[in-house]
């Protein structure tokens, strides 16, 4: 499970996304890329690595991590849910590619 601690503390110490902390987000629908924090960023990256079987490719324009080459046009992904107070949301892997 990945969380957001509290925005009461400095930008600094947002970005460790302490255990056992509740926090504040925004979520823009609109916006084409989601900005993590970089370690919070690393770790979500290593999970996904780990869990997608598939050939990584490198993105040319070097703006992308985690590209997968598919020669069917899918990807088998795990799902990622983001936990919020009272409610979650589920991101298929459609959603996050």
């Amino acid at each position: 499970m990945l969380k957001f601690k509290s925005s009461k503390t400095s930008p600094s110490d947002n970005a460790s996304g302490a255990e056992g902390q509740a926090g504040n987000i925004i979520i823009d629908s609109g916006t084409t890329l989601t900005l993590l924090p970089n370690d919070f960023y690393s770790n979500l990256e290593s999970t996904l690595v780990n869990s997608i079987r598939a050939n990584r490719k490198d993105d040319p324009s070097g703006t992308f991590h985690l590209c997968y080459e598919s020669p069917n046009g899918t990807i088998d992904a795990p799902t990622i849910v983001t936990h919020f107070t009272n409610a979650d949301l589920e991101l298929s892997p459609s959603s996050t590619c």
